[in-house]
């Protein structure tokens, strides 16, 4: 059993973490979150704010994706994206 961990502590500590070892392979956080898109939009906004340019985005254009090598001393997110149903929807039609 576990205690309930702050979303902000456990990205800051990520953070901290590629920052005292910069030469360490990627770091892949995988979310999978029951959260509304209110919630996921914060969640957002933290990893943004916390990890800055260590938070691996995808180019614009496509290609072939990095290797591991290429990420050194990034943060590569795993998990789905939310649905496109506004929460609202999903409140009324459970209703």
């Amino acid at each position: 059993i576990t205690s309930k961990i702050p979303f902000h502590d456990i990205i800051t500590c990520v953070k901290h973490y590629v920052d005292d070892n910069p030469d360490t392979l990627p770091i892949i956080l995988s979310l999978e979150n029951h959260c509304s898109h209110e919630q996921q939009r914060k969640m957002a906004e933290i990893l943004k704010n916390t990890l800055e340019d260590r938070l691996y985005k995808l180019p614009e254009s496509s290609g072939p994706l990095p290797s591991p090598l290429d990420l050194v001393g990034k943060v590569v997110l795993k998990g789905k994206r939310p649905s496109e149903n506004d929460d609202d929807e999903l409140t009324q039609s459970e209703s």
